[in-house]
């Protein structure tokens, strides 16, 4: 478990400090930037619910004092947030493409919501 958690905050640090960068700007580039690490952004938060699902509250503040920041920046997020608002409407075509290109299919949309509920129940 003590190398897992040590893992995961690695990558902890990597998610938090993209959040804070595109939370600095919000052009064309970030929303691209966003766009393309979404995939890799669920699977990491998949990581860390399942991670916290085996700790108690102050485990997880200890080991994750910053959870809350990470997650508010990401709420903050209007590139993060408009994927979500899209998952969330039930006019979802099969595959949605974004204006940088990036297309996801309706399946890892709808991942991508219930890890985030799921977090958001725990915290």
């Amino acid at each position: 478990m003590a190398q897992e958690t040590a893992v995961t905050n690695v990558r902890f640090e990597h998610w938090l400090k993209k959040a804070v960068e595109w939370g600095q700007v919000t052009t064309a580039e970030s929303q691209q930037d966003v766009c393309l690490h979404l995939p890799e952004l669920q699977a990491f938060l998949l990581q860390i619910y399942e991670v916290l699902q085996n700790m108690n509250t102050t485990a997880v503040i200890q080991s994750f004092p910053l959870i809350g920041q990470l997650l508010g920046r990401l709420c903050w997020n209007p590139f993060v947030v408009a994927h979500g608002m899209l998952e969330e409407s039930n006019t979802l075509p099969g595959n949605i493409s974004y204006e940088s290109g990036y297309t996801y299919s309706k399946k890892s949309i709808d991942e991508q919501q219930m890890i985030n509920r799921r977090l958001a129940a725990m915290v």
